[in-house]
């Protein structure tokens, strides 16, 4: 299941989080939290070891254990990252899984209009090439999803727009020649990201295209 009491406090601690440049290594007492393991993850997108470009994050998070993650590069590339969270206790000790799709890509901006083109890289091979571009809303400092945008990337949340809170603005690295994020299991065992296509199923599980 996505919801439940460790996912809801892993989204509160993220939203408190500074997140800065490289991953730190933290952790509690000899043990590196969930909730560190997860920003870390996330700051990948915009990590670089030559902070070339002005880099602006905005991130949506729910109670679901959804989360959307975008940033916008002075390059003209933006980053999009969506996913959940949840524990998975089929292994014994309670793992926290971290599911995710990242997806590289130029975008462009009219006016209020935010136009996230057909990526180029993505942990999702049927994504690229993508031919319609996703329209998005600059309201403010926060970016606006549309009905379908909001659908496709927090895929339990269906009640039309949501809106996406600025997050903040920091230097880093992240143009044509970037990668996408990697999934990967923390040392401790305790936390574990997996990339590729994110899909909820017929009985409401979210999981992967097979």
């Amino acid at each position: 299941m996505v919801a439940g009491p460790l996912a809801r406090r892993i989204l509160a601690a993220l939203v408190a989080a500074t997140v800065a440049m490289q991953a730190s290594c933290a952790s509690v007492g000899r043990r590196k939290s969930a909730a560190e393991a997860a920003s870390a993850q996330l700051r990948q997108g915009g990590a670089g070891l030559a902070p070339t470009h002005q880099l602006r994050e905005w991130r949506l998070e729910v109670n679901s254990g959804g989360f959307v993650q975008l940033i916008l590069s002075s390059s003209g590339v933006y980053m999009m990252r969506h996913g959940y969270y949840f524990s998975d206790k089929q292994s014994g000790s309670p793992v926290t899984v971290m599911l995710s799709e990242s997806n590289l890509g130029a975008y462009s901006l009219q006016g209020q209009k935010l136009f996230l083109h057909g990526p180029f890289k993505s942990s999702c091979n049927e994504r690229t090439g993508r031919r319609s571009p996703l329209e998005m809303e600059v309201t403010g400092t926060n970016v606006m999803m549309d009905e379908f945008s909001a659908k496709n990337f927090l895929l339990d949340e269906s009640d039309g727009r949501k809106e996406m809170p600025f997050h903040q603005q920091f230097m880093g690295t992240l143009d044509r020649s970037s990668i996408v994020p990697a999934g990967g299991r923390d040392a401790d065992g305790g936390f574990e990201s997996r990339m590729g296509c994110v899909q909820m199923g017929p009985d409401g599980r979210i999981g992967f295209r097979s």
